[in-house]
């Protein structure tokens, strides 16, 4: 009800999300195959492309020349449900979105890995509505520590929330069961016609 409320009180009207294409240079990443094929279950957030009212991501891996890892970059919704302060997302939910795109830029690397430490930093009001870009990256690994990076930025290059993470890379075997999974290959899909 206080959100009806509010968005009445402050005239928002969630446009619809928009499409996602694929970026140049890129590959689609299918997070539930990823983690099925781990036998994991599914990611925490849904990558769908049809809700307007929840939080929706997409995932593409990116090679940059001369880095040993690919990038994680991709798109994510914030749609009504993700309201904290009025008409804006939640920091929660912003928090969420970076925890799994540096945890899955881990994943795509062909490391399985556990979250052991975030630190978010809040840096603008991200507005309901807004298609925010994000970008996650392995900064550095010690042994089993894998360090990374995210932010989630709008379409003006405002940087709304930026996070740290240290992930723990896990035993396949002992976690998971005996897996065959290889990392996921920065090969475009073909064109279709």
């Amino acid at each position: 009800v206080l959100y009806r409320v509010t968005r009445h009180i402050l005239g928002y009207t969630p446009a619809p999300p928009p499409s996602v294409g694929i970026p140049a240079g890129t590959k689609i990443v299918d997070t539930e195959a990823l983690f099925r094929a781990h036998s994991v279950g599914r990611p925490f957030i849904q990558d769908r492309q049809t809700d307007t009212e929840r939080l929706r991501v997409q995932y593409f891996t990116k090679e940059t020349e001369g880095a040993e890892f690919l990038q994680l970059v991709g798109q994510a919704f914030f749609g009504n449900a993700c309201e904290g302060p009025p008409a804006h997302a939640h920091g929660g939910s912003q928090a969420a979105v970076l925890d799994e795109c540096m945890g899955t830029v881990a994943w795509v690397n062909g490391v399985v890995v556990l979250a052991a430490e975030l630190n978010v930093k809040f840096h603008k009001p991200l507005p309901l509505g807004t298609d925010a870009k994000l970008e996650a990256t392995i900064t550095r690994r010690s042994g089993r520590k894998i360090f990374t990076t995210g932010r989630l930025s709008g379409p003006d290059g405002v940087v709304y929330s930026s996070a740290t993470g240290l992930f723990i890379d896990v035993s396949r075997a002992s976690f998971f069961g005996p897996s065959t999974v290889p990392p996921v290959s920065n090969t475009a899909p073909p064109a279709s016609t």
